[in-house]
């Protein structure tokens, strides 16, 4: 079941909307309580302790990236009977999923220019020997600023993704 606007979740983050949700997690926004700031809130739904175990994992590696166009982990925890919960800089702006459908069609120099600077953080994973399994406009994110951001929690390498499935 989702998470509703309101909820506290950890004693620190107020959800503040469903940003989206898949059949293993869902993605919020919500607010840190104590830091005062935005976040993005990555729900995974799964609770066993293997998961569990890969996810701690996971959150090691998360921690070691540093590129300006990919969201930094701010906090990880686990909560008995529901599951793990990543923390992300909440990335303010709009996906570019979004802009398509409401701009439909986009001119082909933007979405170009869209793509070049994605690949940027792209390159940057591929140099750690990482991969980013979702890949797709919604996770293409232009801030206000017109800065161009990779998001989601979708963020792995090989051995981790075999170890899932």
């Amino acid at each position: 079941m989702p998470l509703l606007p309101g909820e506290i979740v950890n004693k620190r983050y107020r959800v503040v909307q469903l940003l989206g949700e898949g059949p293993s997690r869902a993605t919020y926004r919500a607010w840190d309580l104590e830091d005062q700031f935005d976040v993005a809130l990555i729900e995974y739904l799964d609770p066993t302790a293997d998961y569990l175990r890969l996810y701690r994992k996971e959150a090691g590696r998360l921690n070691k990236l540093k590129h300006p166009q990919l969201p930094d982990l701010i906090d990880h925890f686990f909560v008995d009977g529901l599951g793990h919960y990543f923390i992300y800089e909440f990335i303010d702006g709009i996906d570019c999923g979004s802009l398509m459908r409401q701009y439909q069609p986009l001119p082909s120099d933007l979405i170009t220019g869209w793509l070049q600077l994605a690949c940027q953080p792209l390159t940057y994973l591929h140099e750690k020997d990482r991969l980013h399994l979702q890949i797709k406009p919604a996770n293409i994110r232009i801030s206000p600023s017109g800065d161009l951001f990779l998001v989601n929690a979708g963020l792995t390498d090989p051995g981790f993704s075999r170890e899932i499935d």
